[in-house]
Parts: structure tokens; C-alpha cells; sequence
């Protein structure tokens, strides 16, 4: 890994992440503010219903073969990133199985933001927009998911460099940015 040296991990704190270059930084974000990263993730279930559109329309195919196709559906495997949109690029990475209890695991988490690292270094990507996994649709606490992120982005040496805006709660802001600082070995 780099010759044996390991990558370090910046926390921008205040928004927009300038100053020199660093394998990998996070930005802690909450709404707007930010500006629009290259790519954006999304968390998704394996049906594919937290990313449906909420309005109600008439179905642009006959009913039975939207039936058939519903009969025929199949749920994604939990780890999975779709490509659900080219511009901005918005990936679905699927972390939760409502099916299952727990209905978020960390093991899910790695093996989904592994596949968003691997999808940055085909597609070039530097910014990656990424909400904090499992904390709003799942029970996990950021004291779980946030050192799982800021290793998987250390143990990453195939995106270098990029930039992780971290889409968090306003409330959980301060929190979550103490928790990378404390993991940060670059940290002030």
C-alpha cells in the first residue's frame, strides 16, 4: 500500500475542502452549501423503494406485463451499486434489506462503499456525495459507520485523490466531525 506508507485522511471542516492535496478527505455537510459533487450515492433497499418516485402515475406499459414483470422481480443483493442516473452520476448502493433484522448491516456498508471506490476510479470521479449510511433508515449509530468509512477510504489506494462530502443530519454535524478527528491521523 504506497510503499508501505499509509494514505492519510483530511476532515475539511467549514464546507469547501481547499489546501493541498491528500489521498482522501471527508467534508462533513448538512443540505445545501456544498458544491455538487461529481457523483452522487444514494442509500437504497434491495427492492428498490427508498429511490422510488413517490408520485403516483399512469403506468406507461399494459398492466399485465407490468404485473408479470412485478411476479417476475427479483431483490438486489445487499453490498450492490446500481447506476441510476449519467448526469450527475447518482449511484444507489444498496444497504438495506428490509426483509432482514437487522435491516442495515456494516458488513453491507463495506462491501457497497468498496464498489462506489471501484466505480470512482473507472468513471475518474474526485468528488463522491455520499449520505452516512444506515443512521437514517437503519440503527446504526455513526459511532459504527463513521470508522468504518474512514477505513475503507484509508485501506483504498485506487482513488487518489477524492474528496467525500458526508451528507449528515444538522444535528448530528459536530458529532460526526469529532468522530472522523479523533480517527484522522492527519487530524489538527
Amino acid at each position: 500500500m504506497n510503499g508501505g506508507r499509509r494514505p492519510e485522511l483530511e476532515l475539511v471542516r467549514g464546507g469547501r475542502p481547499e489546501g493541498r492535496e491528500r489521498p482522501a478527505r471527508i467534508t462533513v455537510a448538512s443540505g445545501a452549501g456544498m458544491p455538487p459533487p461529481d457523483a452522487l450515492v444514494l442509500e437504497e433497499d434491495t427492492w428498490l423503494i427508498l429511490s422510488a418516485d413517490m408520485q403516483v402515475t399512469e403506468p406507461a406499459e399494459h398492466p399485465v406485463r407490468l404485473l408479470t414483470r412485478l411476479h417476475d422481480a427479483e431483490p438486489a443483493v445487499p453490498g450492490k451499486v446500481l447506476i441510476r442516473g449519467e448526469d450527475p452520476l447518482t449511484l444507489l448502493a444498496v444497504v438495506h434489506d428490509f426483509d432482514a433484522e437487522p435491516c442495515c448491516r456494516p458488513e453491507w456498508i463495506e462491501v457497497a462503499l468498496r464498489r462506489l471506490l471501484d466505480i470512482c476510479r473507472e468513471r475518474r470521479v474526485a468528488t463522491l456525495g455520499v449520505p452516512l449510511f444506515g443512521v437514517a433508515h437503519g440503527r446504526l449509530l455513526p459511532e459504527e459507520v463513521i470508522p468504518l468509512m474512514v477505513r475503507v477510504l484509508l485501506d483504498n489506494e485506487a482513488v487518489i485523490p477524492l474528496s467525500v462530502q458526508l451528507d449528515v443530519p444538522s444535528g448530528l454535524k459536530e458529532r460526526v466531525e469529532r468522530l472522523i478527528s479523533g480517527l484522522s491521523p492527519s487530524s489538527p
